[in-house]
């Protein structure tokens, strides 16, 4: 499964007075059956582009490439995410926060 980001941006809270830009003009390209390490340091932005390869988040602007699947602003409704989330999965680094309430 190929995935490729084509000049994607990110801001949480994109059109309000509070946005913050988080991800500027990426692009890159992950073949099938090779490996990519994502790494930097904390608040570089890691989690916010690997939420983007199965529609956790779209992005502000650009598009992500999955196979034949565009997730884009634009592509927003009409992308079908549940084909590409039966064969992307996502182990968070503290699952237990995100399964269970204290």
């Amino acid at each position: 499964m190929a995935i490729t980001f084509e000049k994607v941006n990110f801001s949480y809270g994109a059109g309000t007075s509070l946005a913050t830009s988080i991800l500027h003009d990426i692009t890159i390209e992950m073949p099938t059956g090779q490996i990519t390490a994502i790494v930097g340091q904390t608040g570089s932005g890691k989690s916010t582009l690997i939420q983007h390869i199965n529609g956790l988040i779209i992005p502000t602007k650009g598009e992500v490439v999955i196979n034949e699947a565009i997730l884009s602003k634009k592509n927003k409704k009409k992308t079908k995410l549940k084909p590409i989330r039966k064969q992307i999965g996502f182990v968070f680094q503290f699952p237990e926060y995100q399964l269970f309430e204290e």
